[in-house]
């Protein structure tokens, strides 16, 4: 396994060429974790050679969230991947390496409304910096596929969206959530007291609730009525909801009515003190 901090490093990497032409490529931002790995092992079952990023992104973090304190395992995280003895290539670059001309000198990509609509609403900007750094990953590895997880599902249509529609010859693969006792896998878990931990695995409980219900509607009207009453009930345990809205799965726009068969999803945003927790459940009817 090769572990390369430098573009240039990259490109002299695949300018060799060989047996490394079809591989998949995970980006992270490291402080890997069972839902990392679990896009890893799905890749490694389908393509021999896959290529791994660490880089936490300063573009998609807003002026008052968590980049500097957002947690920092490097070693921790070669050692895991070294582990696992499928994975080719760990890049892991500095700020100075993806953006040459400075994070607010880039060159950027958005896709609107949706990078404004949901998470994009309260988190100005995410969005278009998470695009940027995943089409620079892209253009510079050229890989076959990209493997994405679904806790993160609007940044994972957001990118399906952007690679298709930039005609960009690449696989998007949107693996399932991992869960420990109903609670999304995510690096900020750990910002939770254990009490709020136990707080927090209402979200999965109530989202899973919510979504049985209104698989009984048969109006849209009632939707709304349900999601209300399951935005008291987060709020009743120590939750408080940003949003939860039910939108088509296959491109988050919004649900005008209900058909049967539809692939839908149901998504939520909380905050449980200071940490802000994202989760959602597929469904049709």
């Amino acid at each position: 396994m090769e572990v390369f901090y430098q573009v240039k490093e990259i490109n002299n990497f695949l300018a060799k060429g060989n047996s490394f032409n079809d591989f998949a490529f995970i980006p992270t931002m490291g402080n890997l974790h069972e839902g990392h790995l679990s896009l890893i092992k799905a890749a490694s079952s389908k393509f021999n050679n896959i290529i791994v990023s660490i880089f936490i992104n300063p573009a998609q973090f807003g002026k008052d969230e968590d980049f500097d304190r957002y947690p920092r395992t490097r070693e921790q995280d070669i050692e895991i991947i070294k582990s696992l003895s499928c994975v080719d290539v760990i890049f892991i670059p500095s700020k100075q390496e993806l953006y040459p001309f400075g994070v607010d000198g880039a060159a950027k990509i958005s896709i609107d409304p949706l990078s404004r609509e949901l998470c994009g609403n309260t988190r100005h900007g995410h969005f278009e910096g998470v695009l940027t750094v995943v089409l620079r990953l892209l253009n510079l590895f050229s890989p076959k596929a990209i493997y994405l997880g679904k806790k993160d599902y609007q940044q994972y249509i957001l990118i399906k969206q952007m690679v298709a529609d930039l005609f960009l010859d690449i696989e998007v693969h949107g693996c399932p959530i991992i869960r420990a006792d109903g609670l999304a896998l995510s690096s900020r878990n750990q910002y939770l007291a254990n009490e709020e931990q136990e707080k927090a695995k209402f979200l999965n409980k109530y989202l899973v609730e919510c979504s049985n219900e209104i698989r009984h509607c048969s109006e849209r009207g009632a939707v709304n009525l349900i999601c209300d009453k399951y935005v008291k009930s987060l709020a009743s345990k120590g939750l408080v909801c940003e949003y939860l809205e039910l939108r088509s799965a296959e491109n988050l726009s919004t649900i005008m009515s209900l058909n049967k068969d539809d692939l839908l999803v149901l998504l939520a945003a909380i905050r449980i003190g200071k940490t802000r927790l994202i989760d959602n459940v597929e469904f049709s009817f």
